[in-house]
């Protein structure tokens, strides 16, 4: 969520968008458990770590 809040244009986003758009990155992790973010700059990757 840090990284999408430092976007250029995050002020524009409401805290019920943000929220909604966390809800959906955190089923999206659940259910492959793996998040890809991709821009022209690079690749963001967060994996989720299992239990041990």
């Amino acid at each position: 969520m840090n990284y999408i809040q430092s976007g250029f244009r995050a002020a524009e986003v409401s805290q019920s968008e943000l929220a909604g758009i966390e809800r959906d990155l955190e089923k999206e992790l659940r259910e492959k458990g793996h998040i890809f973010i991709r821009k022209d700059s690079g690749l963001f990757e967060a994996i989720k770590e299992t239990e041990q």
